[in-house]
């Protein structure tokens, strides 16, 4: 697998595997991906009918497979009947503008998807991760389930904690943050980064996905053809301090953690990945808390003609990469050349942060 990206990477990488159907066929490639790959991380979609949506009964069985074999499964968690449902309805009704991407994937489609995800979880013991989850309804569904001592990781990203619904009415401009699941609620940016101080959220990602403006516009008389995905890979460790950090709303240790260590914990890089100690790779960035400095496309690396945070003011700044020891971005300047990167080979029955950080339980008395 790893031969996509040799010789074109220039940072260390894992893969996800997703998993679009599962059957006698695609049970014999999860083990040997676990066990020959190591890949131990399977993508699923509870959306996307026809394409790459599985139904519950193929959740359960990839879910038995992969927890026999020390993986993880995760989940882009949308009901998918129900936003076919009301993208349909939409359309009939000539409701045509982004504002209806939005309206077409409503809370609930989140909120019941993400229950869902994590009590087929529970049945057959596998370890679950929700991606890019965005609102309350989600958390919320997610939070109940810790009432039976059940743990599901859960990741959010950069754009649903400073960014919101409203964008979406900025006519065909919308289709700049076009994505799925959409941009929510001021309350759901509040709920998530009270999640985050709660531990019921461990990742901030980005999902970043981007598509140029021309691209975009493949939509512009039907929402529903607009391609879905955001430029924000570049920014978010800047985005996340600058509103996270300066702003009271988290302390370092949790913006590390949220960055790097959990990540590498769950995914199965630890201690290699997410530590700064010996024996592990000398991944460091060198973070100018201080420098204040204007997002926007004419300054952006990123290869997409918009940025869909123009003009965004944030306080601090990564001026140094260095990847295993090695100097690979200096102030905007890239120091290494394609094919530095390393696939990173992952260990099944990954290291679970939980269990890392927990003391081990003492002995029964008899």
């Amino acid at each position: 697998m790893a031969k996509k990206s040799e010789g074109n990477a220039v940072g260390d990488y894992s893969y996800h595997m997703a998993v679009t159907d599962f059957n006698e066929n695609t049970r014999k490639e999860v083990r040997d991906m676990i066990l020959k790959e190591g890949i131990t991380s399977f993508k699923t979609f509870m959306a996307y009918k026809g394409a790459l949506m599985i139904d519950d009964g193929q959740m359960v069985g990839l879910m038995k497979e992969v927890k026999e074999l020390g993986g993880i499964v995760t989940a882009h968690a949308t009901n998918g009947d129900m936003i076919d449902m009301l993208i349909a309805k939409h359309k009939a009704e000539g409701k045509l503008s982004p504002l209806y991407h939005y309206l077409s994937q409503p809370e609930i489609t989140e909120a019941e998807a993400s229950g869902r995800f994590a009590d087929l979880a529970n049945y057959t013991g596998c370890r679950s991760y929700i991606v890019h989850m965005t609102c309350e309804g989600a958390l919320n569904a997610v939070r109940d389930r810790t009432k039976r001592n059940q743990k599901v990781h859960v990741e959010t990203c950069i754009q649903y904690l400073l960014l919101d619904a409203s964008l979406y009415e900025k006519d065909f401009e919308g289709a700049k943050w076009v994505m799925s699941p959409p941009l929510r609620e001021k309350k759901d940016q509040k709920t998530l980064w009270a999640g985050i101080n709660q531990g019921l959220v461990q990742v901030v990602g980005t999902d970043h996905c981007p598509f140029k403006w021309e691209q975009k516009k493949m939509g512009e008389n039907d929402f529903s053809k607009i391609p879905n995905g955001h430029p924000a890979i570049e920014h978010r460790m800047e985005l996340l301090y600058s509103e996270g950090v300066n702003k009271c709303k988290i302390d370092l240790n949790k913006y590390v953690e949220l960055t790097s260590t959990n990540a590498a914990k769950i995914f199965g890089m630890y201690p290699r990945k997410g530590t700064i100690s010996i024996g592990a790779d000398a991944d460091l960035v060198i973070f100018d808390p201080n420098e204040k400095h204007i997002l926007s496309v004419d300054t952006h690396h990123m290869n997409v003609d918009y940025s869909g945070y123009e003009g965004w003011e944030v306080t601090g700044k990564c001026k140094t990469v260095i990847l295993r020891g090695k100097v690979a971005i200096d102030n905007g300047e890239l120091k290494i050349e394609k094919g530095y990167g390393q696939f990173i080979k992952r260990n099944p029955m990954a290291h679970d942060f939980v269990k890392v950080n927990e003391p081990a339980e003492e002995p029964a008395l008899v």
